[in-house]
């Protein structure tokens, strides 16, 4: 029985130092492979630089793989270098934490959270998301809504508020998203596909995938081009809400677009976009979009869209004070030919415009005390922009009397709007996080009709 133990403790001691051989042998390669890489991308660079050597000159010496011998396993194994940063990429956008482990991964990116280099390549790519559960209840009108609107609250002695409020939970908002980053000689191109489970009524039992960004951006610092799906250039984020959905006076459209920004000067960036139209206009018979009509009006829209917004905005950025000025130029357009609305044959357009400004101002300006509080505020005016200010004119643009009895010239009018927020925002860090009490004043238009 002794000598089965001594042959069993040999054997065991055998297979330990295989495990260690093995290691080390892994070890070897993954640092072979790594100095192999670097030392093709340092010759490349090297060809590129070379030029005629003159006379007494050298030609540059171009480094090549290693070609040491084999190691055993108890030869001392060096750490491995870390990937070196791919040069010409932009930093990215801050999300998450930056990967801080023992040791350095061939596969590691710049890009912070869960994020990898993809081998071979100049490209990296990172997988984000949250999950996010809200819970509400309604102490008095009954919305049935995580994220109701202002039109929706329920009005005095309306059937919901007679009913009483309800609670509910919801974790339609949870989001998941992916981007990636990739050095060409155009710069660094970005992409990002984002979305949430918010596509259905608050109410379903059933998520629906909601697409909230998809876009690719190319360029650098100075000058890039954005191409897809996104934030559009009139949003602003002064304030922080408590729900997703009722924010007076603030703007939170994502669409299709083509956005062009450069940096114009130090802490200066300008913008300038083409985006989706979308004319909304109201009428005796009731809201039409492009892609959608009233109960009882059958067939196409007279909503036509003839050329695609305009916007652009100027931000600047300094020590924590921040300003934005926007711009919007719209054509809104009633088309009658080929639907089923009265007059037939009928076209009436009218320009939608807008301008607005915003601004952030540390007050740690004032006095050190305040620490991270700010005072912010906000302000517009527009005429026929009611589609980017939702919680406001439930998306109205313009009023027309097409359809009214004896109306044979309709007319098509922009609804003005305007609006404007203040808040001091006080930021206390509690487990990293941030609490912002809010203090809130707001003004808007109601659209009339006009006569």
């Amino acid at each position: 029985m002794e000598e089965l133990m001594r042959r069993l403790d040999a054997l065991q001691a055998r297979a330990t130092e295989g495990d260690k051989l093995i290691s080390a042998l892994r070890r070897r390669v993954d640092e072979l492979e790594t100095r192999d890489k670097h030392s093709k991308s340092q010759a490349a660079t090297a060809r590129r630089d070379v030029v005629a050597p003159t006379a007494g000159q050298k030609p540059p010496a171009i480094p090549v793989a290693s070609t040491e011998p084999r190691m055993t396993a108890s030869a001392a194994v060096p750490p491995q270098a870390a990937a070196a940063p791919i040069p010409g990429l932009r930093p990215p956008e801050p999300m998450g934490s930056q990967f801080d482990g023992e040791g350095d991964d061939a596969l590691r990116s710049d890009l912070p959270g869960l994020s990898l280099r993809i081998p071979g390549s100049q490209s990296e790519v990172r997988f984000y998301g949250f999950a996010n559960v809200n819970g509400y209840h309604d102490f008095n009108g009954r919305n049935q809504s995580d994220a109701p609107t202002v039109q929706t609250i329920p009005l005095s002695g309306s059937p919901a508020d007679i009913q009483g409020g309800d609670t509910g939970l919801s974790a339609r908002f949870s989001r998941i998203g992916m981007d990636t980053r990739t050095a060409t000689a155009w710069g660094t191109l970005e992409t990002r596909f984002e979305g949430d489970f918010g596509g259905g009524t608050a109410a379903s039992p059933n998520a629906v995938f909601r697409l909230r960004q998809a876009w690719g951006e190319v360029g650098s610092e100075q000058f890039r081009v954005l191409v897809g799906w996104a934030n559009s250039l009139w949003n602003e984020g002064v304030s922080e809400t408590v729900n997703f959905s009722t924010n007076l006076n603030q703007s939170f459209v994502r669409q299709p677009q083509v956005r062009a920004t450069a940096t114009l000067a130090p802490g200066l960036t300008g913008h300038v976009s083409i985006e989706m139209p979308d004319t909304q206009y109201t009428s005796a018979a009731g809201v039409f979009t492009q892609i959608s009509t009233p109960a009882g009006f059958g067939g196409l829209s007279p909503s036509f869209a003839s050329v695609p917004d305009l916007l652009g905005r100027l931000e600047y950025r300094n020590d924590g004070l921040g300003l934005d000025l926007r711009g919007l130029l719209r054509d809104l357009t009633i088309r009658t030919a080929g639907t089923a609305a009265a007059p037939p044959a009928v076209e009436r357009n009218t320009a939608g415009w807008g301008v607005a400004g915003s601004g952030r101002f540390p007050m740690r300006w004032l006095s050190p005390a305040f620490g991270p509080d700010e005072l912010v505020g906000m302000a517009y005016y527009g005429q026929g922009i009611g589609r980017y200010f939702g919680g406001n004119t439930f998306g109205q643009d313009a009023l027309s009397n097409i359809g009214l009895p004896g109306v044979v010239d309709p007319s098509l009018d922009a609804l003005p709007t305007y609006g404007g927020n203040c808040a001091a925002i006080s930021s206390t860090p509690t487990h990293g996080s941030n609490i912002r009490p809010m203090r809130n004043c707001s003004c808007r238009d109601r659209p009339r009709r006009r006569r």
